[in-house]
């Protein structure tokens, strides 16, 4: 069984998620490119580039693929 994320949706391997991150009293999110999923943890590779792993995934929301603007 997957996770799934804040709003119930399921992560799968594929999908961009966004994570909370904290340094000190800064608080931002960051995009997640997710390449595996196991029923303990998300892995994939930030925006830098940067491998990360994400052992709560109800902290995650997953972002719906945006299509295209016609012309």
């Amino acid at each position: 069984m997957n996770p799934t994320d804040f709003l119930g949706r399921t992560i799968r391997p594929g999908d961009m998620i966004v994570y909370p991150a904290r340094r000190g009293s800064g608080m931002w999110m960051n995009k997640l490119s997710v390449q595996q999923v196991t029923d303990e943890y998300v892995r994939g590779y930030n925006s830098f580039g940067r491998p990360v792993k994400i052992t709560n995934p109800k902290n995650v929301v997953v972002v719906p693929p945006v299509k295209p603007a016609s012309m």
